[in-house]
């Protein structure tokens, strides 16, 4: 199975973190356990400072202890700064094959774009609504456009549509890691942005289209 190596959880569930991380180390074979040197904590006994991701940054360059991979935890990232952030940013663009990266946030607006462009960004599914329902998606390009014509006049309605299909790629990236559908969740955040910066709907919605 692929894992993916910065994976921010955007979550306030303290029960789906402390599933979401077991399930990970249990995946990579690292033992979970508190006295574990290749379990790395940032959290409010740290710090969120430029000094602790300086170091972690350093430590990254170093295998592991005793597992075969390392996995480094940022607890409540919205509390990194921005000069802490930046600095993260190379790390996580490139981390070491061993070095696995899982941040949570109660806020994901906090968190740089660039941060979250460097991760995988997941919700919890505990609050999401089973019947939503989300974007139709064929592999039929014209089909495909023709569609992101007709929804978009509502631009209240394309957005729910948006999130909701984001939601369902992010069940299916539970269930199921793999590279295309947390490509395609990077791409419908675009698009998300592209509305948000006052871009035509239609065309926000044609570029996920096209880049699928």
């Amino acid at each position: 199975m692929d894992y993916f190596q910065s994976t921010i959880v955007a979550s306030t569930d303290t029960n789906f973190q402390l599933e979401y991380t077991s399930s990970l180390l249990a995946d990579l074979e690292i033992k979970n356990s508190p006295s574990n040197p290749d379990i790395i904590n940032i959290n409010n006994q740290s710090g969120w400072g430029i000094d602790q991701i300086r170091s972690i940054n350093k430590l990254v360059s170093t295998p592991p202890i005793i597992s075969q991979n390392r996995l480094i935890v940022i607890e409540s990232a919205q509390n990194l700064t921005t000069e802490s952030q930046n600095s993260l940013l190379k790390t996580l663009e490139e981390p070491p094959s061993h070095t696995f990266f899982l941040l949570f946030t109660d806020n994901l607006n906090s968190l740089l774009d660039t941060i979250k462009s460097r991760c995988t960004i997941i919700n919890s599914p505990y609050s999401t609504n089973s019947a939503s329902t989300g974007l139709i998606i064929t592999s039929n390009l014209s089909q495909n456009l023709a569609y992101s014509s007709q929804i978009s006049t509502d631009k209240q309605n394309l957005i729910n549509l948006i999130k909701n299909q984001i939601l369902t790629f992010q069940k299916q990236l539970l269930k199921n890691p793999n590279p295309q559908t947390a490509q395609s969740i990077r791409l419908l955040h675009k698009s998300l942005d592209m509305i948000d910066s006052n871009v035509n709907p239609t065309s926000a919605l044609d570029f996920f289209y096209l880049s699928l």
